[in-house]
């Protein structure tokens, strides 16, 4: 591979630019270009696998495992990108993105788990250490949480807890004393025994507490999985823009494809028209003229070019699917160039230096001819 399209791949990759390389990969792969993405390149010789594995890019990696890449190629550290992947897979934060990164991975390349690389560390074994790592914080989160509500409502011990007591029940008793003067009840209340017993069943402060924290708890699971769903809408909205993107890439390709297609058929359209008007002015002015010698030059060649290139010159303009006709018009191109009828017809007229050349190249032509029609 060349230098500039390694380095052209390098920043592609570095960069995070999925499409731009997606696209100069199948654009090199439609050449039939031999394209090697296995090449190292820094100081600890990282292929581009390695380093998309190291900015943890899963859509980079699934892109290059496609065109051809291998995990198994291994760094100065001894190290695969499956231990690159698993490293920042690791990370805090990152863990999450395991399914996507180390996935295609393992499905294609599964011996690389038990590799170990410069410090005896196993893919296998970061995974499991990361995993680790991730339920630890987690649950370390989540004692966290419990322990800051649970402070916030602790019960008090002791007088203060007697006192506390006390004044809700004087405060609940003065509320009832303003309820009943105003409703006229006053008097049953106090020719009551317990007075307790026309007090509305009210919580306690512990209820209040354990309700508070209820609710606060219901709010936050509310508030998760709404950042959850707005997470996977804005997955999904980037993953719309990404197919559109790549829709309109393609139909610009496919247009530009149709425009270069239609350039060249006009082009030869155009060049076997002067193949035939030659070939009529070569025949008048021989006839005319027996004298002249003939040079490669003023031979009707149905262009100046390879011998592929004249084939498609002679061959334009016939009806696709009709072998009756097309074998008709290259037997008639036959008896043209045909070595031994044109040496009949010319070889008098053609010129020394020239002689071999002329007869060498209607002997290709001939050929050319031939092997076409064998194939009607």
């Amino acid at each position: 591979m060349h230098k500039r399209v390694k380095q052209k791949v390098l920043n592609y990759v570095q960069s995070g630019y999925l499409l731009k390389l997606k696209h100069y990969l199948e654009t090199y792969t439609k050449k039939n270009v031999d394209l090697n993405l296995n090449f190292k390149s820094g100081d600890l010789n990282r292929t581009p696998l390695h380093v998309a594995c190291l900015f943890g890019d899963d859509a980079v990696v699934r892109c290059l495992l496609r065109f051809g890449a291998s995990a198994e190629v291994l760094d100065k550290n001894k190290e695969t990108p499956l231990h690159l992947a698993a490293k920042f897979v690791g990370e805090e934060g990152n863990y999450s993105g395991y399914k996507n990164l180390i996935d295609p991975l393992i499905r294609d390349y599964p011996d690389v788990l038990s590799w170990e690389n410069r410090w005896e560390e196993t893919s296998s074994q970061l995974l499991k250490d990361a995993k680790e790592r991730y339920t630890t914080r987690k649950e370390q989160e989540e004692n966290a949480w419990k322990e800051e509500v649970g402070s916030c409502y602790k019960d008090q011990e002791g007088e203060e807890e007697d006192s506390e007591e006390k004044k809700w029940k004087e405060k609940l008793k003065n509320e009832w004393d303003d309820d009943c003067a105003d409703v006229g009840v006053r008097d049953n209340l106090i020719l009551a025994e317990n007075w307790e017993d026309f007090v509305p069943d009210y919580p306690t402060f512990e209820q209040w507490a354990d309700q508070m924290a209820d609710e606060y708890r219901r709010k936050n699971q509310s508030k998760v999985v709404s950042n959850r769903r707005r997470k996977e809408e804005n997955r999904k909205r980037k993953r719309e823009e990404v197919k559109d993107m790549t829709d309109r890439m393609e139909r610009e390709h496919e247009n530009y494809r149709k425009r270069r297609q239609a350039m060249k058929d006009e082009i030869l359209e155009s060049k076997h028209k002067n193949y035939k008007e030659n070939m009529t002015k070569h025949k008048d002015s021989v006839a005319e003229d027996d004298k002249k010698k003939l040079r490669f030059k003023d031979i009707p060649w149905p262009c100046l070019g390879s011998m592929d290139e004249m084939m498609e010159v002679i061959m334009t303009g016939q009806p696709a699917g009709d072998n009756k006709v097309k074998r008709k018009y290259i037997l008639k191109q036959l008896i043209l160039w045909h070595p031994d009828k044109f040496a009949q017809r010319c070889n008098n007229l053609l010129a020394d230096n020239d002689k071999e050349s002329i007869l060498d190249t209607v002997k290709t032509l001939s050929q050319a001819l031939n092997n076409v029609l064998k194939t009607f």
